[in-house]
Formats: structure tokens, sequence, C-alpha cells
């Protein structure tokens, strides 16, 4: 913008009437022209050059954290199967431990113990799930997909 400021330009005129026709051409400048004015463009090359350096770091570090996020979802959705079938597990080992005490060769500290750790397991199971859904989130906040309410 700044830069056309300090450009020439050229204005063309015209006018019909019942007198006679007319037409003109006028070269303008919004900024006389002087022994500064190459300074001048080169000062706001500069300074085109240094905002786009500054867009690119800005897309740089925003793909890095993007990356890391996208690293960090995948540790957490390693666990959450680990996490499943650790479950699966543990819900088998609980049923066996019932239908033993049920038969009598259980006692029910056993069956309460076993009960435990598949409570725990259900426990780290849906903490996993939240932070795989905090993790997109931030995914989606980086990405610039998320509406700020504060700011509608």
């Amino acid at each position: 913008m700044e830069r056309a400021g300090n450009l020439p330009g050229l204005k063309a005129t015209g006018s019909v009437g019942s007198s006679g026709n007319s037409l003109g051409l006028n070269v303008t400048a919004d900024k006389l022209l002087n022994l500064g004015t190459g300074a001048t463009l080169q000062a706001i090359e500069a300074t085109k050059e240094g905002a786009q350096r500054l867009v690119a770091q800005a897309r740089e570090d925003s793909n890095r954290r993007l990356r890391a996020l996208e690293a960090k979802l995948r540790g957490v959705e390693r666990q959450r199967g680990e996490s499943r079938n650790l479950t699966n597990q543990s819900k088998k080992n609980l049923d066996l431990f019932q239908a033993q005490y049920k038969a009598g060769t259980r006692q029910v500290m056993d069956v309460v113990g076993v009960y435990e750790t598949y409570a725990r397991q259900q426990q780290s199971a849906a903490e996993l799930n939240y932070n795989s859904a905090r993790i997109k989130l931030e995914i989606a906040n980086e990405m610039g997909l998320l509406a700020s309410g504060a700011e509608i």
C-alpha cells in the first residue's frame, strides 16, 4: 500500500458536450519523486520481507506444535488399545473368580482384589479416552478449526 503511494499514477479524463469533446491524460503522484524515493522503496521491500519471514516462522512453529500433538495422540491411542485389552482380561478374570467363589473354591477377598484391579483398569481406560479427546481438541485448535465463544 505504501509502495503504491510512492509510484506515479495515470489519470484519464474526458467529457462530451454540445460545445465539443475533450480528452486529457494527467500523470500524478501522491509524493514527489526525489533522491530518497529509491531508499524508501527499498525500506518498504525490506519491511515486506521481514513480515514474510515472521509469517513463515509462525507457520513453522505451528507445524512443529501440530507434529508434537500428533505424536502424543499416537502414543495415547496405542495406550488406549493396550488398556482395552487389559480391561477385557481383567473382566474375564473377575468373571472366573466370581464363578469359582460361587463354586466354593475362592474366598470373597480374592474376588474383591480382582474386582479392584478391574475397577482400576476401567478408570485408566476412561482417563486415556479423555486424554485422547483432549489432544484431538488441541489439534483442532492448532489447525484453527475451533471458534472461541468469547470472540464471537
